[in-house]
């Protein structure tokens, strides 16, 4: 077994989920449909719903079954940009806007 094998296999042992934040880009979508037709992850892909359809249809891959998430229309953004203002001299606008951005809401 090659050292990738290994990794894999213990990905899969774990059922770890992997945030990919760039939605828009078809080779991430294609990432995250191969990660969940083998076992390894369960993705979930940040961005815009309609962008991530795109990127899939380029991509020609099917979306079902992957976790989609717009974090701009996230239900958890208030939570988020409160508890990033915390401890910072941060306006909370601009806590907003960033915490709105997939790269950032991802982390």
């Amino acid at each position: 077994m090659s050292i990738l094998d290994s990794f894999v296999d213990k990905a899969r042992r774990r059922a770890l989920s992997v945030v990919l934040p760039e939605g828009k880009d078809e080779r991430i979508v294609a990432a995250a449909r191969r990660l969940l037709d083998e076992g390894i992850a369960q993705p979930i892909v940040l961005g815009r719903v309609d962008e991530i359809e795109q990127a899939a249809k380029a991509a020609g891959v099917p979306l079902e079954g992957v976790r989609t998430l717009d974090p701009a229309a996230s239900d958890k953004l208030d939570a988020y940009t409160r508890s990033y203002v915390q401890g910072r001299d941060l306006d909370a606008k601009v806590a907003a806007r960033m915490v709105r951005k997939p790269l950032f809401y991802g982390g």
